[in-house]
C-alpha cells in the first residue's frame, strides 16, 4: 500500500554576491539531496537582469 503525503527535497545552498549601484553578480551553488550539485548565475546591469539556474546539473 502506498503512503500519501508531501515529499520535500533536502537541500543546502550558498550564494556568493557582489553588487554596486549599477552592477550585480550572483553565483548560487546548491546541493540537492546532499548529492546533486547545481550551479546558477545571475547578472544585473542597471535595469537589465539575466540569469539561469542550471549552468551545471
Amino acid at each position: 500500500m502506498r503512503k500519501f503525503g508531501i515529499r520535500h527535497a533536502n537541500a543546502i545552498s550558498h550564494t556568493q554576491r557582489h553588487e554596486t549601484y549599477w552592477f550585480e553578480a550572483a553565483l548560487p551553488i546548491s546541493l540537492d539531496e546532499y548529492r546533486y550539485l547545481q550551479l546558477g548565475l545571475s547578472l544585473r546591469f542597471g535595469p537589465l537582469s539575466v540569469g539561469m539556474d542550471k549552468l551545471m546539473h
